[in-house]
């Protein structure tokens, strides 16, 4: 299918879910768009736009990502593959430098939980989260200067790489 007739669709952030392909695409109309193919022409649809999505995660039998809300700050966000179902899990609009909103660059399942790097406006800082996939049950495992990055689950044990200032840990 052609999704944008002007220039490159730039398609990526390809995952495989019910069946089905989810990935992002910018069309002629907006950029960052959740999209869906069963790999024909007819079955390749526009499912959420707007979002400048990336790091989708499968969890609970729906796919996690992070994208930006209507007032572009990035959020955890969570779709059952619909646009009705197609919701932000987790955000934070606290005023800063740089990058805005909650922020989940790395996300991993371990032990039958969600878990991610996101942004404390407390600590003012990335720290570890932990979720159970629904806005209640997404709470904040670390706190001071930790900044984990790159998360992943590994024979029982949830692995990543973690900064402070001048030091880094794994």
């Amino acid at each position: 299918k052609i999704i944008n007739s002007t220039t490159s669709a730039y398609p990526n952030n390809f995952k495989g879910y019910n069946g089905k392909v989810y990935f992002s695409a910018v069309d002629n109309v907006s950029e960052g768009q959740l999209w869906v193919t069963d790999g024909t022409p007819t079955g390749t649809l526009k499912v959420y736009g707007g979002l400048f999505l990336r790091n989708f995660t499968l969890f609970n039998s729906k796919l996690f990502f992070m994208g930006a809300d209507t007032t572009l700050f990035y959020q955890l966000w969570s779709t059952d593959g619909t646009t009705g179902g197609t919701v932000i899990v987790k955000a934070d609009y606290t005023p800063r430098n740089g990058g805005s909103g909650f922020i989940p660059i790395s996300m991993a399942v371990h032990n039958n939980m969600l878990y991610m790097s996101g942004y404390d406006s407390v600590s003012a800082k990335q720290q570890l989260w932990v979720s159970d996939g629904t806005t209640a049950g997404t709470i904040k495992v670390t706190n001071g200067g930790f900044s984990p990055t790159r998360l992943y689950s590994f024979q029982n044990k949830l692995i990543m790489t973690a900064g402070e200032i001048g030091r880094a840990h794994v």
